[in-house]
């Protein structure tokens, strides 16, 4: 984000002037709230109303005042200055133009009054630049500044246009004037010292003034702080300048950082866009996409024609990959402001990611003339020849994609276009992180650490490159696998033994060798691994890959990591992602490249993505192929990210399974040849994605009804209340109305209904499913106390022997059963329990195990280990299993087989010594 400030900011400073102006004004009768405002007693002040928010009820107070002659002009600029704040930006031009006469008269009187018309120019300006007029709107900034010299709003307002449109040297000497006036004195009242801070803090950046540091933290403590806590409380703008510094510098704190001065602006004023814009940007950049988009939507909620607040929503679009969705909302921007250079680099980003906007081989520079990216880029070039601002955006989206030399370019020219602007150094020097060229990223981090030494993001990749640069390196043919020597020297040599042996099977499925070794890091704190993926301490995942370089927690145990994981599994499921962004030069559908990733983990389906799969049929609620992708980077259920790899992998196997391996390359072919998703599926399937859609829903009932699951659709919950209600003594519909609470997450509903239902009839086979497995839920709660467990366990054995009569194709009564039989040491019934879930649901682990560990308790090694084989292979977490299965082949001879499954339980827990002796 380029700390070029926002029309927004200015707009707020111009709309704040009026407070300053001397007279007296009448007291409005009332006042329009702001959106959620307390209810307090108004002000009477129309200025004031305007500050605090109540746009419509200053409007009505300007209206009377411009009655009188002598108020005219100061009233008829405060009652644009209210239409501004609500869009209304050619209703607030056309009064300013209506009182154009007046300021021809007034000029010149005296002082006062031409600090009145200076106003005029100053608001109309903001007209202007609302409407991307910005030459109309330079003419009169510098009206206002030949009228009034303390106009200090216009002059920042100058100074950041000046900017925006390339001409640095001009706005350098506008900032000027705060660098020689805030050595002698520092202005008396807030928007002046507001507007001097911004300024001053510009022509300390353009110039690269070598105490940037200092006087940073004097724009925010001794100007900005000093504005909103001792000179006007009221005053957010300060607020607002304050939030928008340190949030280009990355510092999103909800104590001392920018959200805190979003948020104490809304505090003051709740009809603010310009902070609920800037929080938003703070959401998407910690992919909130829903936070993200409620702030664009209170923005324009209160301004429909804010400019930024659609500039926000494009971008959140863009990120989400709605390429249409991102050019719609940037032309929408642009339908208000046709010269905003935001909308014009979100709108040619999204273009050049469209495959369907994509030049044919052979043209000029890879972009043909009639390309609409290269349309937005020449009306860019025409506003300022070298815009760092669009440069920069279309480099953040190429970065995004893995499109990193394209990505390299632009973040190169953003450099060349406003080198003094630390942010395009440090999102290179990030985008070289994902690259694997940690070299280019030090230095180009490095550089924007020398500009800027308040970025946060540039501190925590730094810190990562040392970090990097001690560790040490365990190098194999194909890979090189890097480690802190300290806390992870066990895992190097099991991490390259494992990815030798996979890399010939990988590359050889998707016909791909690789022509660099693949970088593997395994990072000591999940922090860590954050800050390398993403710049930020946090990320959702243990491992992920970002093309040739992979990155993952270490799977020790330790409170600063997420624990123990299958890492073999995690290995070949990233080097998938290395391999098939490859084959596609990092073109592959992101669905795509996960459904592979999970296919060659060449593990069995674990029961709770079947049970997820399974719903999801049942409900009709599968993604579609123009869906999917939402499910990773915007789920709207807690289950959506889990259920969107899930089925990713699912579609894989239809694919295989109904038009064969060899498809898969020709998917990849066709991706890496810049088709759209749809024209893949049309050139290679020779059907529409919506045709691919239908087929697969209908496949995936067949699975699930092969699996053995339910496919009856739930029923309505609020139709079955209102029949119980007629008859209720009837306890099929009642237990027909605890599954469908059940259904709809009313679990307190479910479970009243099932109750009542049982109290009419103690067989009803519906009621005792869903109290049984509302009971298995309760028991599952790690926080269960001792008394209330041991209650849930007596109320539920009866209803499981009930419900396994009543419904012997529940699967429901044995699994509770058995696990309650297990854990009280009756093994006998625990056993006949497993033993029936086992022929119900052979895709639920949980009678594998069961039965396993009845017959190691009972010494049996040689009967347990079919169960615990079955077990093994979908295990993820817990290392006795494997380690149990070794033991048994251990014993019975069998050292090839124990050797295999002594790595097994070592790539769950490469800590443990146990396996490690035995392997030994």
């Amino acid at each position: 984000m380029l700390h070029v400030a926002s029309i927004a900011l200015v707009n707020a400073f111009w709309m704040c002037e009026a407070a300053a102006r001397a007279g007296d004004s009448p007291a409005s009768q009332a006042a329009s709230a702001p959106s959620d405002a307390p209810d307090v007693e108004l002000p009477t002040d129309p200025d004031e109303l305007l500050l605090k928010g109540y746009y419509e009820r200053a409007a009505e107070a300007y209206a009377r005042q411009a009655e009188t002659p002598a108020r005219k002009l100061p009233a008829t600029i405060g009652l644009a200055r209210c239409k501004l704040r609500v869009g209304a930006y050619d209703e607030a031009a056309e009064l300013l133009n209506q009182a154009e006469a007046l300021v021809a008269t007034k000029a010149s009187e005296n002082k006062r009054t031409n600090r009145v018309s200076a106003e005029w120019h100053t608001t109309l300006a903001e007209t202007l630049a609302a409407h991307g007029k910005y030459d109309d709107a330079l003419t009169h900034l510098r009206a206002a500044l030949e009228l009034d010299r303390t106009a200090y709003t216009a002059r920042t307002r100058l100074g950041e246009m000046l900017e925006m449109l390339g001409r640095r040297d001009e706005a350098i000497e506008v900032y000027r004037f705060y660098d020689e006036l805030l050595v002698q004195r520092v202005p008396e009242t807030a928007e002046q010292v507001t507007a001097a801070a911004v300024g001053f803090y510009r022509f300390t950046v353009l110039t690269r003034h070598p105490n940037l540091n200092d006087r940073t933290d004097h724009v925010l403590h001794e100007l900005l702080q000093q504005a909103y806590e001792r000179l006007d409380r009221a005053y957010w703008p300060a607020r607002i300048a304050a939030a928008d510094l340190l949030a280009a510098k990355f510092n999103f704190s909800e104590e001392h950082g920018a959200v805190n001065d979003y948020k104490a602006a809304l505090r003051i004023n709740t009809n603010l866009p310009e902070a609920h814009v800037g929080l938003g940007k703070i959401a998407l950049d910690g992919w909130d996409f829903e936070e993200a988009e409620r702030r664009a939507k209170l923005a324009l909620d209160i301004n429909p024609n804010y400019v930024p607040a659609l500039d926000l929503r494009a971008a959140l679009k863009l990120q989400e990959r709605r390429y249409a969705e991102a050019i719609a909302t940037a032309e929408k921007a642009l339908a208000i402001n046709p010269n905003d250079l935001y909308a014009l680099g979100l709108a040619a980003a999204a273009h050049l990611c469209r495959p369907e906007d994509a030049a044919p081989e052979g043209v000029q520079d890879g972009r043909p003339a009639q390309d609409p990216s290269a349309a937005l880029r020449r009306r860019a070039e025409a506003l300022n020849p070298c815009s760092a601002i669009f440069h920069a955006i279309v480099a953040d989206t190429l970065g995004g994609l893995r499109q990193y030399q394209a990505s390299e370019a632009e973040y190169l020219r953003a450099i060349e276009c406003e080198p003094t602007d630390p942010n395009p150094r440090c999102e290179l020097g990030m985008m070289y992180m994902q690259w694997g060229r940690e070299d280019k990223a030090r230095a180009a981090l490095e550089a924007a650490w020398a500009l800027d030494e308040y970025n946060q993001r540039t501190k925590n990749t730094l810190d990562l490159l040392d970090l990097l640069e001690g560790f040490a390196s365990h190098e194999t043919p194909h890979f090189i696998v890097r480690y802190d020597k300290n806390t992870d020297s066990v895992l190097a040599e099991y991490f390259g033994q494992y990815l030798e042996q996979i890399y010939s099977d990988v590359t050889a499925d998707y016909d791909t060798p690789l022509d660099e070794k693949t970088v593997i890091e395994i990072f000591p704190t999940h922090r860590q691994f954050g800050v390398r993926i993403t710049g930020k301490p946090w990320i959702h995942t243990v491992g992920a890959c970002t093309g040739r370089v992979i990155a993952l927690d270490s799977p020790r145990r330790h409170p600063q990591l997420q624990g123990p994981y299958n890492f073999a599994r995690v290995l070949r499921h990233e080097f998938t992602h290395t391999v098939t962004l490859a084959a596609t030069h990092n073109r592959i559908a992101h669905w795509f490249t996960e459904g592979l990733a999970v296919y060659q983990e060449n593990s069995p389906r674990s029961f709770d993505w079947a049970q997820l799969l399974a719903e999801a049929a049942r409900r009709n609620e599968l993604f579609t192929l123009e869906s999917l992708d939402w499910g990773f980077s915007r789920p709207r259920k807690p289950t959506d990210r889990q259920m969107a790899y899930a089925q990713s992998e699912w579609m894989c196997e239809y694919i295989v399974e109904r038009y064969g391996f060899d498809t898969i390359n020709k998917l990849l072919a066709a991706f890496r040849n810049g088709q759209s998703q749809k024209g893949v599926f049309t050139s290679v399937l020779g059907i529409a994605p919506e045709v691919f859609d239908a087929e697969f829903r209908e496949w995936a009932r067949n699975q699930v009804k092969a699996w053995g699951f339910p496919l009856d659709p739930p029923e309505d919950p609020i139709k079955l209340r209102a029949l119980a209600l007629i008859d209720s003594s009837n306890a099929g519909l009642l237990g027909r109305l605890a599954t469908a609470e059940y259904d709809a997450d009313e679990h307190e509903r479910a479970l009243d209904a099932a109750r009542k239902a049982l109290a009419i009839d103690a067989e009803q086979p519906q009621a005792l499913r869903v109290l049984v497995k509302l009971l298995e839920i309760a028991l599952s709660n790690p926080e269960i106390s001792a008394a209330a467990r041991a209650a849930a366990e007596e109320e539920a054995m009866p209803l499981c022997e009930r419900l396994m009569k009543a419904d012997p194709a529940s699967w429901a009564g044995p699994r509770v059963a058995g696990t309650i039989a297990l854990r009280r040491g009756d093994y006998p019934k625990a056993e006949a329990c497993f033993t029936t879930l086992k022929r119900l649901c052979p895709l639920d682990t949980t009678s594998f195990r069961g039965l396993a560990a009845i017959y190691l308790q009972r010494g049996n090694s040689d009967a347990a280990l079919p169960d615990l084989l079955q077990a093994a292979h979908s295990e993820e977490h817990d290392a006795d299993i494997p380690l149990n299965v070794a033991r048994i082949y251990d014993r019975q001879g069998k050292l090839p087989d124990a050797r295999h499954w002594y790595r097994q339980a070592i790539y769950i827990d490469p800590f443990a010594l146990a396996p490690h002796e035995g392997l030994a």
